[in-house]
């Protein structure tokens, strides 16, 4: 079986419209089987050019995902609910298995890539082009960094203050 791309998927409908080809003939000509061009002209009919593009990175909310599987679970074919919903085979079994092992959980939506592990307020980005706000931004950092640098060298003081009186009281 060959992937087909974008162009192939254009000529198959082209072959299936304009040139009266059958799915068989068409099917041989891709390395494909006949179930797979008769999806791609299905779901051309029913959802127009933007099927047979590449869909990437799509999200579906729980609720559709649990529609679809309730559908499939009900005995309704998988072929079927690929061309209404124009999603994929391996998208529907996909959610079936996380739906088998973890019920309506498996079918939420997890936040994609490492989680954050800076404060919401380092977090924020500088807008360089609003001059004013970044310098009024560092400013406010700056004096944050000297409070501290100044809390630092006060709490050293005192440590050194206790550290000579216990010293002046061992010797005496």
């Amino acid at each position: 079986m060959a992937k087909l791309t974008y162009e192939d998927k254009k000529e198959i409908v082209r072959l299936y419209e304009d040139e009266r080809l059958g799915c068989q003939i068409i099917a041989k000509k891709f390395n494909v089987s006949n179930s797979t061009i008769n999806i791609i002209i299905r779901k051309y009919h029913i959802h127009g050019e933007e099927s047979i593009k590449k869909n990437k990175n799509r999200t579906y909310s729980p609720e559709f995902k649990l529609e679809v599987i309730t559908r499939a679970l009900n005995g309704e074919s998988k072929t079927s609910l690929i061309i209404e919903y124009d999603i994929s085979k391996s998208q529907i079994i996909s959610w079936l298995n996380n739906y088998e092992k973890l019920g309506y959980d498996g079918l939420v939506n997890k936040p994609k890539g490492r989680p954050t592990s800076m404060k919401k307020e380092e977090n924020k980005t500088l807008d360089i082009n609003d001059k004013d706000t970044v310098i009024e931004q560092l400013k406010k950092e700056n004096y944050k960094l000297q409070c501290e640098v100044d809390a630092l060298k006060k709490l050293r003081a005192l440590v050194l203050q206790r550290n000579t009186q216990q010293i002046k009281k061992k010797q005496k």
